[in-house]
């Protein structure tokens, strides 16, 4: 469950992109090297970002990024997590338009593919993936399977 305040610890981008897996994840293909960088590039991370993946710089990540990127890298983090649900409120909050559409298109890729990045297995194979999220506005509204109103 990614939170609004994005939160990296002192670490290697990858160790931060990654924890919570199991050990030995760089060989497992959930979090492959490639896999962790092609969900980042799916959310318009700059190839500066990309490369710093690949380092093993243990950084103040909250000096060295901006809130959006920092934003993004917790997203990423739960898609890289894979869990059968993923629960996340206001994913679309700390966005423009077009990043917001972007990443909840992705959230909708993530459901129907049942994960993001896995290339071993056929989809039909994994089991299904579910994503509830909050808005408070009714942008994004159209991808979602079900929809309920909470009101007064």
């Amino acid at each position: 469950l990614p939170i609004s305040e994005p939160c990296l610890f002192h670490g290697s981008l990858y160790e931060n992109l990654t924890f919570g897996l199991t050990q030995g994840a760089e060989t497992a293909e959930d979090g492959s090297l490639q896999r962790v960088k092609d969900i980042c590039s799916a959310l318009d991370l700059p190839q500066e970002i990309l490369d710093l993946i690949e380092t093993k710089d243990r950084l103040c990540w909250s000096n060295v990024l901006s809130h959006t990127q920092q934003a993004k890298l917790g997203l990423a983090r739960a898609l890289v997590a894979n869990p059968d649900i993923l629960i996340i409120h206001k994913p679309a909050m700390p966005y423009d338009a077009t990043t917001s559409a972007k990443v909840l298109q992705l959230l909708k890729s993530h459901v129907v593919n049942r994960g993001l990045g896995f290339t071993k297995e056929p989809v039909s194979m994994r089991s299904p993936r579910t994503c509830i999220f909050t808005s408070a506005k009714r942008y994004g509204l159209q991808l979602a399977d079900r929809i309920y109103l909470i009101g007064e």
